[in-house]
């Protein structure tokens, strides 16, 4: 099990984006999140405007109002924005891309991977330079609303772990589950490809988790997968705003060397850039 950071609150433009810097570097993955309100003072217009969104720029013109419109630029900003902290270039040079299942590329980096989350309110970005990833973000309030769907998150073995939890524990294990389901499948590339209720997920804590096969025996070792709670109310700290981040990551053992990943960057630019955040 190889060691993964935790996800780094960043506030807009400005970050802070020297943690998600430095985990990249030390890790070869760093994980944003935010709160989308950081976000929609800093959309740019005019000449800057198409400059960001490039190739994304029919997709943009094809939303049908202002706030849908602001969310896209938002979570399209957030994601350029780690990417240019990875490669160490402006916002606007970076060129995203979709492969035919769906998921995000970086033009010109094959071997940079990317996965977006967002609800209405908050936006999640995984890097990872040392293999696919995959993330999912849920608001830790629909716990209280994901009964009425644990036939179609759970297979037999989980249910049969989880089904006697209390009511409140119960909500928060069933969305854990969906997020750490979403996430997979996303690391694979697959999106919504696969049927929740075809593997399982169990484990409990942010990083005792793993694949199943549905009767509940392990089934794949080659994917990390972590649940995060994260605060982002305005104090940061967990119980403020509590929202749980799913990460699966398929870490190619042979390029990570113990604790450092290697870097794209030139060493006299990585610390420039250090200094800069």
């Amino acid at each position: 099990m190889l060691p993964v950071p935790d996800p780094g609150v960043v506030h807009g433009v400005a970050g802070p984006w020297a943690g998600c810097l430095r985990d990249l570097e030390e890790h070869g993955l760093a994980i944003a999140v935010s709160r989308l309100d950081d976000w929609y003072g800093h959309l740019p217009t005019g000449r800057a405007l198409t400059r960001l969104l490039g190739s994304d720029r029919g997709r943009a013109a094809e939303l049908s109002t202002p706030r849908s419109r602001d969310h896209f630029l938002a979570t399209r900003l957030m994601v350029k924005s780690l990417v240019a902290t990875a490669l160490c270039c402006d916002a606007e040079a970076v060129e995203l891309a979709a492969s035919p299942r769906g998921r995000m590329l970086v033009r010109g980096h094959p071997n940079l991977h990317v996965s977006l989350t967002h609800t209405d309110d908050a936006a999640g970005v995984a890097v990872s330079r040392i293999g696919p990833v995959g993330i999912d973000l849920e608001c830790a309030a629909r716990a209280g609303s994901m009964a009425g769907l644990r036939r179609h998150i759970c297979t037999a073995a989980e249910w049969g772990e989880i089904h006697d939890l209390p009511a409140d524990r119960l909500g928060d294990a069933l969305l854990r589950r969906w997020t750490l389901k979403e996430a997979y499948t996303k690391a694979l590339g697959q999106g919504m490809h696969f049927t929740f209720t075809e593997f399982g997920v169990h484990g409990s804590g942010p990083q005792d988790w793993w694949i199943a096969r549905t009767d509940g025996s392990p089934a794949d070792g080659e994917i990390e997968l972590r649940s995060f709670d994260v605060g982002l109310g305005p104090t940061g700290i967990v119980d403020d705003g509590r929202w749980i981040l799913a990460l699966a990551w398929a870490p190619e053992r042979s390029r990570y060397r113990g604790g450092r990943s290697g870097t794209l960057l030139n060493p006299a630019l990585l610390e420039l850039l250090r200094q800069s955040h």
